[in-house]
């Protein structure tokens, strides 16, 4: 009977990393559904809420989809049932079983590091809304894209338009770096 649950609770593990990743798809990298996904970390954790699932990885999380990497120490995926039922009308998957559409959010903390092509981004927390498709870095966050790079208080990504948004602290100053010299270099 242990073995069952301890099996039941790997394949759940196995498919919220696989709705994980297929979550942050980018559509404008042409990145699609049928792109390898692969997400390792140290550990991972189940927990039955109220309102759905939660999966904890730990310990080196490394997601990787097409041209994205995100990497960070932990990550918390949370989902939520009333989205499973909206998604899942003829019942054809068990109630349990996330799915990319049933993610509320993904939370990311400690060593927060973003890549698709040109465009990096570090932070020590961010969050991942996927009604928004936005990923919020706080915590430091730094963006670079090519040999540029912006520092401010919040950096939102919205991850289906290819752009950014730069908020200073209460209204306050971000930082910009523009090296056209070495841009002029990057495209020649």
């Amino acid at each position: 009977m242990r073995f069952r649950r301890v099996s039941i609770a790997v394949v759940l593990v196995m498919v919220a990393a696989t709705a994980a990743a297929q979550s942050l798809n980018l559509k404008s990298a042409g990145v699609g559904s049928d792109e390898p996904i692969s997400l390792t970390s140290k550990k991972a954790v189940t927990r039955n809420l109220p309102d759905g699932i939660e999966f904890t990885f730990e310990g080196s999380v490394k997601l990787r989809q097409g041209t994205l990497t995100l990497t960070c120490d932990k990550l918390v995926v949370v989902y939520d049932e009333k989205l499973a039922k909206a998604s899942n009308p003829n019942g054809k998957l068990p109630k349990d079983m996330p799915s990319a559409e049933t993610i509320r959010s993904m939370d990311m903390s400690s060593n927060v590091k973003f890549e698709q092509g040109d465009r990096k981004a570090t932070a020590g927390k961010a969050r991942y809304d996927n009604v928004k498709r936005t990923l919020t870095l706080t915590d430091g966050p730094r963006l670079w894209k090519g040999a540029d790079s912006a520092i401010a208080d919040t950096i939102i990504i919205y991850i289906d338009e290819n752009r950014s948004e730069l908020l200073g602290r209460d209204g306050g100053p971000i930082r910009l770096e523009i090296n056209p010299s070495k841009n002029k270099k990057d495209s020649q």
